[in-house]
C-alpha cells in the first residue's frame, strides 16, 4: 500500500502490483497507468459553498481518470447529475459550454468580468462614481454592503462586460491612486487603506 498526500509527496510508483491511496492532486504518475481508478467522497466534495464546484470537481476528477492504463475501469463513486455524466462520457467540453450559458444570464463569471471594489463608505462611492460615467448598466454595481468583521468597511462588486475591461481597469486604478493620493496628504479617514481593487473575482461573494 502506498500512502500519497501533502505529508507524504510520491511521484512516481512502478508498475508492480499495489494499492494507490492519494489525495486529490498528490497522485503519482504510475508506470504504464493504473489498472483501475477509484474516486470516492465525489458527493461531499460538490457540496462545497463555490461557485465553480461543478467543474472544478470534474476537473480534479478528469486528472485522476488521466492516469489510468488504456481501457482502465474508472468508478466515480454517489456522484450522478451533470458533472457525473461529463465524466462517464468524457464529455467536459460540453459541461463547460453548458455552465458558460447558464452563467450569462446572471451576469456571473466567466461569461462577465466582475471586480470587487472595497474600502471606506466615502471612498468607495466616489470610485462607484467614477464608475457610472462609463455608462456601464445600471445592474452593473451590486451593494455596497458592510464587510463582515471590518468596522466601518463595505463591499462592491461590478459587472462589466470584456469590452469594457480596459476602461474599468483605468477608472479603478485612478480612483485608488487619487484615494492614497490624499491619504498621504493626511486628509484620508483612516489610517486604513481606504480603497481596494481586485478584478477578475472567479468567485464573487458580497
Amino acid at each position: 500500500m502506498i500512502v500519497a498526500d501533502g505529508a507524504h509527496p510520491v511521484e512516481h510508483v512502478s508498475d508492480k502490483p499495489a494499492l494507490v491511496i492519494a489525495t486529490r492532486g498528490a497522485e503519482p504518475i504510475a508506470a504504464g497507468g493504473y489498472r483501475a481508478v477509484l474516486l470516492l467522497d465525489g458527493s461531499r466534495m460538490l457540496q462545497a459553498p463555490d461557485l465553480r464546484i461543478g467543474e472544478s470537481c470534474l476537473r480534479w476528477w478528469s486528472n485522476a481518470a488521466a492516469l489510468a492504463a488504456p481501457g482502465a475501469p474508472i468508478h466515480l463513486v454517489g456522484v450522478d447529475g451533470p458533472v457525473g455524466r461529463a465524466l462517464a462520457t468524457w464529455t467536459q467540453p460540453a459541461y463547460a459550454r453548458s455552465e458558460l450559458e447558464s452563467r450569462a444570464p446572471l451576469h456571473l463569471p466567466p461569461a462577465t468580468r466582475v471586480a470587487l471594489v472595497e474600502g471606506v463608505p466615502a471612498s468607495v462611492a466616489r470610485a462607484l462614481e467614477d464608475l457610472r460615467r462609463l455608462h456601464l448598466p445600471t445592474d452593473a454595481v451590486l451593494g455596497p454592503v458592510p464587510v463582515e468583521g471590518e468596522d466601518g468597511r463595505v463591499r462592491a462588486l461590478v459587472r462589466f462586460e470584456y469590452a469594457a475591461g480596459p476602461s474599468v481597469a483605468t477608472t479603478l486604478r485612478a480612483a485608488v491612486v487619487a484615494e492614497a493620493v490624499k491619504r498621504r496628504r493626511g486628509r484620508g479617514q483612516s489610517n486604513r487603506v481606504p480603497l481596494s481593487v481586485r478584478l477578475d473575482m472567479l468567485d464573487p461573494e458580497l
